[in-house]
């Protein structure tokens, strides 16, 4: 199809999963939290474990992985592409360990360089959710 100056129009985007912001909201925080298991050298395929990590996970998480995926949303309809959104998420995920820690680097509770592997995780679990999260998309559509 043509428009008046006889170029082509772009095709319209495709919508996203009607569940895409709740599928972030609900997988990316436990990807997160086996994630920190991991890299602090705990085996996250542990039960007692993983699902005792569960509960922080949801409560520090949760909120910011909702809010991620409504941005996405937001970012998809208006034209940005995959490759920019995960950046965007990657960015969000490290704000939001940052955005835990620095209360905790402010009163002293915390020191040190390994408490800073909670930002490196929540971006690799944005970039992880988000990247699943398109990919499934592009199967549906």
């Amino acid at each position: 199809m043509t428009d008046d100056v006889g170029q082509e129009r772009s095709e319209p985007t495709k919508p996203l999963m009607p569940f895409h912001a709740a599928f972030l909201g609900l997988t990316v925080p436990p990807v997160a939290a086996a994630l920190v298991l991991f890299l602090l050298g705990a085996s996250p395929t542990g039960l007692p474990l993983l699902t005792s990590s569960l509960a922080p996970a949801y409560l520090i998480g949760g909120v910011p992985a909702f809010l991620a995926g409504s941005l996405d949303v937001a970012l998809a309809q208006s034209g940005w592409g995959a490759a920019a959104r995960l950046a965007v998420a990657a960015g969000l995920g490290s704000l939001a360990g940052m955005f835990v820690l620095a209360p905790l680097y402010l009163a002293g509770m915390v020191a040190g360089s390994l408490p800073l592997l909670l930002p490196l995780a929540c971006a690799a679990a944005a970039v992880l959710g988000l990247g699943f999260s398109i990919l499934l998309a592009r199967l549906i559509n």
